[in-house]
């Protein structure tokens, strides 16, 4: 996201209100790649709830295993969701109209 957005990553925030709200943006990206029935706010919300959770974890036991578990979890979870999404459809060809010529 950065890449494509052309910015470093002092200057993300100031693009995104708060983390959920560039969770979301990148839930976006996966549009149609996700199941529809999914309500995308509170799939942000689950993810910071669970890196976060994870982050103090690591903290509390001053061991980062705590919070690569939770970052496989969250990877696992996504992979399922991403197999269950209906097939994706390719995008139609677009054809070229030659323009009628003016007499």
């Amino acid at each position: 996201m950065l890449q494509a957005a052309r910015v470093n990553s002092g200057s993300l925030y100031h693009f995104f209100p708060g983390k959920q709200d560039l969770l979301l943006a990148v839930l976006d990206m996966y549009h149609g790649g996700l199941r529809t029935d999914l309500d995308r706010r509170e799939l942000a919300a689950f993810v910071l709830t669970a890196m976060e959770g994870g982050v103090m974890q690591a903290r509390t036991f001053r061991d980062i295993g705590s919070f690569d578990g939770a970052v496989r979890q969250l990877r696992a979870y996504f992979e399922t969701l991403l197999r269950e999404a209906p097939p994706r459809r390719a995008p139609r060809a677009r054809t070229m109209h030659k323009k009628k010529e003016r007499p």
